[in-house]
């Protein structure tokens, strides 16, 4: 598809998640490109910095790398037992091969004192056995990358974590309402909409290098409770009175 677009005149092209923009980026031909969902974009090679993007790409972070943590912090604050965590991420389109999420999820496992267990899945079919495996040594929590491959088989990874009992967290509230237990992250729907603007702020003529790279300016943390009464998870009071969306409360 990206070659395809290549030999296309287009005006302006709106992408999102890492590896489509580095596909995009790679075709000689292709004109100016404005992200969404991109982790680490100066990492990538994509932007000169997030003030002064230069070159022909700009857009906005869905996360940043220090969410690493704050994912196990919100696991053990909902899930106190928990002590051996796994943080599952597929190297190849995880930002930094993994590493961007991954040192600060093992400072945070250090802190806590909770042993953090890195479990790369290469495919589809590796989840399954990865997170039996993890499980039947000891693993009772879960803390997923945000990279693309664990957004499209994030059914199969809720479906899996559930059947073992171990609690999870996730990066957007897609996941909690698919049946995961928590997600916490960037709004991504304002995110979408502020990108419509640099789209027709581009088309009216602005240097697309001289717009920022714009950082989340919202998180949203959400809940599953019928997911977390399903998998005998008792959560303190204290987490279901934080500001977060709550699913599932009734059932």
């Amino acid at each position: 598809m990206a070659t395809k677009l290549s030999a296309t005149e287009l005006d302006i092209i709106l992408a999102g998640t890492t590896p489509v923009v580095a596909r995009l980026r790679g075709q000689s031909q292709i004109g100016p490109i404005v992200f969404v969902r991109v982790s680490d974009p100066v990492g990538s090679g994509f932007v000169d910095s997030l003030a002064r993007p230069g070159g022909n790409i700009t857009g906005f972070i869905n996360i940043e790398s220090s969410l690493g943590g704050k994912w196990l912090e919100l696991l053990r604050d909902a899930a106190p037992r928990v002590s051996r965590v796994g943080f599952l991420y597929n190297k190849a389109v995880a930002p930094g091969g993994g590493a961007y999420y991954l040192e600060p999820f093992n400072a945070a496992a250090k802190s806590l004192g909770i042993d953090g267990v890195p479990l790369e899945v290469p495919t589809a079919a590796a989840i399954e056995p990865t997170l039996t495996k993890f499980s039947e040594a000891g693993g009772n929590g879960i803390v997923t990358d945000s990279d693309a491959f664990i957004t499209v088989n994030r059914e199969r990874i809720i479906a899996v974590t559930n059947r073992l009992l171990m609690p999870a967290t996730y990066v957007t509230s897609t996941f909690t309402r698919a049946g995961g237990l928590i997600s916490y992250g960037a709004d991504t729907e304002q995110q979408w909409l502020a990108a419509a603007g640099y789209v027709d702020r581009i088309l009216r003529g602005e240097k697309r290098g001289t717009l920022p790279v714009q950082q989340p300016a919202k998180f949203v943390l959400t809940i599953n409770m019928k997911t977390a009464k399903a998998i005998g998870l008792d959560v303190p009071v204290f987490f279901q009175q934080r500001d977060a969306e709550v699913l599932g409360q009734s059932a």
